[in-house]
């Protein structure tokens, strides 16, 4: 029986090869999609996954409840894990904290960039590490160990043994030199976590306060312990332990509604990093809204591959109709039929998926450059044939049960009887309703790739705030190899013919602010405003000249006429009175300025802020010499927010070059003079307009994704669109002939088929374009400009 049914198959197969080929290329560029995005979406969950009892690993972070709104951060005090582990004793079974430190790392005559990470010993409990050379765990033995990545080692000494030879790193402190006593390499798979190195965190060389953001956080709970469990008890917890300093908060506010801390599963960091001042680059991160709308269109693209063969399966549906009649006059019975017809379907399926991962390895390498990503097939697990043969019956059985139970019901007395062939009615209702259900896919993922390109396109062309055009950024000069060469340095760049400008900032565009205060504005009557949480921006002198930041009024600070930061003088509560607003001067945003009620016309008529200093009671007061336009220096991701701006080249990590001419050749000449000045410590720039294009890269992919995906789900409907058009004609043509016979024009019949057509596709647009557009606006939330829609109601959120 089953030999028949194979040859029936075979015979059907090559019998009508245009029908064949349709359902088969469209079922295989289905399956072939779905493979590809599956493979992308697997990838970007597997997160932190791999870890051993992943489920009960957690980070700690916190958020702090200024005045004016809250801020979360994943860093925490150093002082939060002991107090956990004492207070959740039988629950957290390992705790670890990561402090990160950047700087430069020393080898014999080299220098490299790197990143100090220091930890308990607990984090190798934690997270599993495979040991290469050494022992790892004797880092721990000493705050004078440090244990290297499999990179980190072959990077700084080849292909020599590491283990023994001394490191030497550099930083805004006093060098320090390390012995390495291991070679690790991580357990395999994807992860957050960015540790070239390890050394042992030595509580005595930190100094913490509760509302410190000093490191990471990380505890891994006993087998059989809920989250929940720790959840419940941290608020008390936050009262018993934590506390803040005298005057940070309002009077009377409880220190649980200060501080707050959440746990977070290892798991879902990549999904949501949380804010981290202490990072140089931010950590890999995802939207998982837009993982589960790539989840959707695979699912969707594979829907509408099975859509065409049941489409092309009903529509052929008539010309079976005397096949399945003179089986059933014969004996066949239903069932036989509908097991013929699922092994027609399983047919076409097979080969279909034995076409499509052929189809994915050619593409995979176009496809990794496109999500930036290193995807593969592992032919090796038996998990991959496992889900192909799950795939095979899942498909075939969406593709091939409503055909069978429509050709196995044919009767062979209405048939045969018949002087043509007849379809089932219910077939021809459903194969519309399938149309409509793939033009209105297709026509959706259309909406939705143009609304997204335009997006891009959109935020691409907002001004920054300020020229990002010819400049680059000199990073890490607060070391202390080059901190006492700063002026020197500057002084020499600004002497070079290509340089036009160029300032010292703490920050760089795309840099997070890690430092804010409380403000109050002051005028001959006193105190009129107060805000909390103020970010501090320190600069240096021509810092708005090199940045071209407009000013709306006042000056740039002038050497000789404003002191620097290090020369203020700080008040302690009982002289506040006294002040003088000529100890310090500032620059203040406009939004600052409207938050505040600063009068920018007015900025020579004494307006002066005060606001806190570094210990407790002690404050500042400071004149606003100037407003300038809101920019969004730290960020293009977010709305300008109020900024504060200092005269503080002391602290400042960065030194910004505007220039005229060749980027490469500028780039040189200030090399040049960096290793006339500095000598060996390493020079690293940035250039500012690439900095910004990279800002939205994985948005620019996701849309190239996007694309990608809409194309071929609206090739797929044309196959059956063809197919559909392909079928009709050849049922019509005795229709047509007649209608010519009886005058009409061919204009006339084209008019007719195409009508006939296009009504599928114009309910499609009814049905695609609320859906799509309701899509998209829920994508556009995460950016705070938004383009807006080319109807009448914009579609951009204020």
């Amino acid at each position: 029986m089953f030999k028949n049914y194979f040859y029936a198959s075979i015979n059907v197969l090559f019998k009508n090869k245009v029908y064949s080929l349709i359902n088969i290329s469209a079922l295989a560029v289905g399956l072939m999609a779905f493979i590809l995005i599956d493979l992308y979406v697997i990838d970007e969950r597997s997160f932190d996954s791999h870890w051993y009892n992943a489920d009960q690993i957690y980070r700690i972070n916190q958020e702090i409840a200024w005045e004016d709104g809250a801020e979360q951060l994943a860093p925490t005090s150093l002082l939060l894990l002991p107090a956990l582990k004492k207070f959740f004793s039988s629950e957290i079974k390992y705790g670890s904290r990561l402090v990160q430190k950047f700087g430069e790392i020393e080898i014999g005559n080299s220098r490299f960039s790197g990143v100090r990470n220091a930890v308990d010993e607990d984090f190798i409990k934690i997270f599993q590490f495979e040991v290469l050379e050494g022992r790892l765990d004797s880092t721990f033995e000493n705050s004078n160990s440090i244990a290297l990545s499999e990179e980190s080692a072959t990077n700084y000494f080849g292909n020599r043994n590491a283990v023994g030879e001394v490191v030497t790193f550099y930083s805004n402190e006093e060098p320090v030199e390390y012995r390495v006593t291991a070679v690790y390499r991580f357990a395999k798979g994807n992860t957050v976590l960015r540790l070239p190195n390890l050394t042992f965190l030595d509580d005595a060389k930190f100094s913490s306060q509760w509302l410190a953001i000093d490191g990471e956080t990380f505890i891994r709970l006993g087998d059989e312990i809920s989250i929940r469990n720790i959840s419940a008890q941290l608020e008390a917890f936050t009262e018993q332990n934590a506390s803040y300093p005298p005057g940070a908060f309002s009077q009377g506010q409880r220190v649980s509604e200060v501080i707050r801390y959440q746990p977070q599963k290892i798991s879902d960091i990549y999904f949501n990093p949380y804010s981290n001042p202490n990072q140089s680059q931010p950590s890999p991160s995802a939207n998982r809204s837009t993982i589960e709308i790539f989840m959707s269109i695979s699912i969707l693209v594979l829907l509408i591959g099975c859509t065409n063969f049941v489409i092309l399966s009903t529509a052929r549906a008539s010309h079976r109709a005397k096949e399945v009649a003179v089986r059933k006059a014969v004996g066949a019975e239903g069932q036989q039929l509908m097991l013929q017809f699922f092994g027609e379907s399983f047919s076409f399926v097979f080969i279909a998926l034995l076409l499509a991962p052929v189809g994915v390895q050619f593409l995979l390498p176009f496809f990794n450059n496109f999500v930036n990503k290193a995807l593969e097939i592992s032919y090796s697990e038996p998990l991959t044939y496992l889900s192909l043969v799950f795939l095979l019956v899942i498909v075939a059985l969406l593709g091939g049960a409503y055909p069978a139970l429509v050709l196995s019901k044919f009767s062979p007395a209405r048939t045969l009887g018949a002087k043509q062939s007849t379809e089932v009615h219910g077939a021809i209702s459903v194969r519309k309703i399938l149309v409509l259900f793939q033009f209105a896919a297709s026509i959706a993922l259309i909406i939705c790739t143009a609304i997204i390109y335009g997006q891009l396109l959109f935020i691409g062309k907002i001004p920054p705030g300020y020229d990002p055009e010819n400049l680059f950024v000199v990073e890490d000069i607060s070391r202390a190899e080059v901190r006492p060469y700063k002026d020197t340095l500057i002084q020499e760049i600004k002497d070079l013919p290509e340089v036009v400008d160029a300032a010292f900032s703490r920050l760089q565009p795309n840099d997070s602010v890690n430092n804010s205060t409380s403000v109050q504005l002051y005028r001959a009557a006193g105190s009129i405003a107060r805000g909390k949480g103020f970010p501090i921006v320190e600069v240096g002198y021509e810092f708005f000249k090199t940045y071209r930041i407009p000013f709306l009024s006042g000056r740039e600070f002038e050497r000789g006429r404003d002191r620097e930061e290090k020369n203020f003088r700080r008040l302690r509560d009982q002289d506040r009175e006294t002040f003088l607003a000529q100890e310090c001067h500032v620059i203040v945003n406009e939004a600052a300025a409207s938050q505040l009620g600063v009068n920018v016309l007015e900025v020579d008529s004494g307006q002066y802020i005060e606001r806190e200093g570094v210990e407790p009671d002690e404050y500042v007061g400071c004149l606003v010499i100037a407003v300038v336009a809101d920019s969004q220096f730290r960020t293009v991701r977010a709305k300008p927010e109020p900024e504060i701006y200092h005269l503080y080249p002391d602290v400042s990590n960065y030194l910004t070059v505007r220039f005229n001419g060749d980027p490469q050749s500028i780039v040189r000449s200030v090399q040049n003079v960096w290793g006339k000045v500095v000598n060996n410590a390493v020079f690293s720039v940035n250039f500012v307009n690439q900095s910004l294009n990279h800002t939205f890269q994985r948005e620019s992919y996701e849309a190239r994704l996007l694309l990608t995906f809409s194309v071929l789900a609206v090739f797929i409907a044309c196959i059956s669109l063809y197919g559909m058009a392909t079928f009709t004609m050849d049922t019509r043509v005795k229709e047509i002939g007649i209608r010519k016979v009886m005058g009409a024009r061919t204009n006339d019949i084209v008019q007719l088929l195409v009508w006939e057509f296009l009504k599928p596709v114009l309910a499609a647009n009814v049905i695609a374009w609320p859906i799509a557009l309701w899509s998209m606006l829920i994508w556009l939330g995460r950016f705070p400009y938004q383009i807006g829609s080319w109807v009448l109601i914009p579609i951009s959120v204020a």
